[in-house]
């Protein structure tokens, strides 16, 4: 399921998109207008707008609010959480780290996790990429307002027991996700958003303006990335 904060990207995508095929005779009172209105059908608290034409910005607006209770607005420098964006950039930095033998696909989590519980023991890191080790979601208890280390994150997945035995199943899962990311962290000894930066964004020329397991402005329960273009 997306979070209200990706829903947010995506439909702010797709009007970028729409605002784009717009005639060049359109007024920027109609974008707004549309804007708002598909806010207000979609029930869409802020958007963060961005138009482009051959790379270069044509507009930048904010529409709304980023947080409800402060009555924070959107702009275009607006930090969205990016919730399961990330996963792909997850699976990136591992699979790197696979080419360069310090991990195995077929290794057993509990190489990485030697105190973990005994049915770990069959989950590989394959089942955790895949969606098949038989990991769930966050309890109905959790408190996502709060802020969690690892070691707190990782007590909390290895007290809930697998849902079905790895590899004989599919079942999306967030804390499978949520594993990876420590077990990076223990394979390189750099955070994981650290290491994105190092191998993955500060080489396409980007730079991370938060990755964290704590974000004080949006507050979250697991890592999350917010890049931006380096001019």
């Amino acid at each position: 399921m997306k979070s209200p904060a990706i829903r947010l990207l995506m439909v702010a995508l797709v009007l970028a998109g729409k605002a784009f095929c717009q005639s060049s005779g359109s007024t920027s009172d109609a974008v707004a207008l549309y804007v708002k209105a598909e806010m207000a059908r979609q029930h869409i608290p802020g958007v963060a707008l961005l138009v482009s034409r051959n790379g270069e910005p044509v507009r930048t607006q904010g529409f709304g609010f980023s947080n409800l209770e402060l009555q924070v607005p959107v702009k275009p420098e607006t930090l969205f959480q990016s919730g399961s964006v990330g996963k792909q950039f997850t699976a990136t930095a591992l699979m790197m780290l696979v080419e360069e033998r310090k991990i195995g696909l077929d290794d057993s989590i509990t190489k990485y996790f030697p105190d973990a519980p005994a049915d770990w023991k069959p989950v590989t890191v394959r089942h955790l990429l895949s969606h098949t080790g038989g990991f769930t979601d966050y309890p109905k208890n959790f408190d996502f307002r709060k802020d969690y280390g690892e070691d707190e994150l990782l007590k909390i997945v290895e007290a809930i027991p697998l849902v079905f035995p790895p590899g004989t199943k599919w079942s999306y899962s967030n804390l499978g996700y949520l594993t990876l990311g420590i077990l990076i962290h223990r394979v390189t000894g750099m955070f994981y958003g650290d290491m994105l930066q190092a191998r993955i964004f500060g080489r396409w020329g980007c730079r991370l303006r938060a990755s964290s397991a704590k974000l004080t402005s949006f507050p979250i329960a697991r890592p999350v990335i917010v890049w931006s273009r380096v001019s």
